[in-house]
């Protein structure tokens, strides 16, 4: 993830902090998990989201906010 001439790379601003794939394993050390994240806040976006705009948005049959 950069920011340069062209603006903040959104793409990998959601893969790596909304994408639960993207946890990292609590039991092992971070530097040895490239790509991964400590927290994952798709929660608390999706928390943000229905109170400032007052509503959810589902993805169909599965229950999970769906962000971005």
């Amino acid at each position: 993830m950069a920011a340069g001439m062209a603006g903040a790379n959104w793409g990998g601003v959601r893969d790596r902090y909304l994408d639960p794939v993207n946890l990292a394993d609590p039991t092992k050390p971070l530097a040895g998990q490239p790509g991964k994240a400590m927290k994952n806040y798709r929660q608390e976006l999706a928390g943000w989201l229905k109170t400032r705009y007052g509503q959810e948005d589902r993805k169909a049959g599965r229950g999970e906010p769906r962000l971005l």
